[in-house]
């Protein structure tokens, strides 16, 4: 992504109102706590290391999971 990195991209569309309730989950080539850290910091809800097909379809479906809760909760409030 020409001059913007996913820590940046991930910041842009937590600030996003359109966007804002997007789950999003970073992955990165890097191991250490310090990019898992700033990922979460930059409003990422995962960081997944190194790239492991189980793991992130793991992290696919648990933010699924939160979303359809949200999207259920509104409905309730809207009722």
């Amino acid at each position: 992504m020409p001059g913007l990195d996913g820590y940046e991209l991930a910041f842009e569309v937590q600030n996003s109102p359109d966007l804002s309730n997007s789950y999003r989950i970073l992955h990165t080539s890097l191991s250490s706590e310090m990019s898992l850290e700033r990922a979460h910091q930059v409003g990422a809800h995962e960081a997944l290391e190194k790239f492991n097909a189980a793991e992130l379809i793991e992290a696919m479906l648990r933010g699924a999971k939160q979303l359809e809760e949200g999207l259920e909760k509104t409905d309730s409030v809207v009722m």
